[in-house]
């Protein structure tokens, strides 16, 4: 369908494909998704490639139902929005550019299953910026400065480091009410099994949960660099 419409509804990789503008809202209805869409710059032919890539200062807000009619109102605790990886190195990628008083918005999402194998050698380049393939089972920012509330990113994990979240090249991330737990970094100098923060980058906490994640490395939880 053309997305318009709880009737014409779209598939998720597909709404992320539209010219959408700053401010632009992409509404998500219960159940469970993976992605099917190769990461800019990334191989065809690499299943670890494919990623749900935000490419703009956009908002995604699940929680609705799973046959949700016009006028419905999100839900998130009754509806679960779950983004599963499947085993791809990141389930989310945001490769938003930075403008101003622009943002990225994730409301009502569960963030689970990435696991990237890949060396920490292996680069995607996009937007002048190296996104490394093997830190950020299931999400990586770079640069874009980013919104999440009522999120669980959880159980993901890299043989590298940042099992759950890797930011850096100045990304800004706000957590409100949000839960990262169980995501790991494998290899004995992995570091940041649940998070994270690189190269300048900014992370803010709110009323969120960081536990039960573990790292070869230093920092089970988190880690600031």
């Amino acid at each position: 369908g053309d997305g318009l419409s709880w009737a014409t509804a779209m598939s998720l990789d597909m709404a992320l494909k539209q010219d959408l503008v700053s401010g632009d809202t992409i509404h998500i209805a219960a159940g469970t998704y993976q992605p099917s869409s190769c990461v800019t710059g990334g191989s065809e032919a690499a299943s670890g490639d494919r990623t749900f890539e935000i490419k703009g200062n956009i908002v995604l807000l699940g929680g609705y139902p799973s046959n949700a009619k016009d006028k419905d109102m999100a839900d998130c605790k009754s509806n679960l929005v779950i983004l599963d990886g499947n085993g791809v190195d990141h389930v989310v990628t945001i490769t938003a550019p930075l403008e101003e008083s622009n943002k990225v918005e994730i409301k009502g999402i569960i963030i689970t299953k990435g696991k990237s194998t890949a060396a920490a050698s292996e680069k995607i380049r996009i937007n002048g910026m190296d996104y490394i393939k093997a830190y950020g089972g299931g999400l990586i920012i770079g640069q874009s400065v980013v919104e999440m509330e009522s999120c669980e990113i959880v159980e993901n994990e890299t043989m590298a480091s940042a099992g759950g979240i890797y930011l850096f090249n100045g990304a800004k991330l706000s957590l409100k009410n949000c839960v990262v737990q169980r995501n790991k970094s494998i290899a004995s100098n992995a570091n940041g099994g649940g998070i994270w923060a690189n190269d300048r980058s900014i992370l803010e906490l709110e009323n969120t949960i960081i536990s039960d994640n573990a790292s070869g490395g230093f920092a089970g939880g988190c880690y600031i660099y």
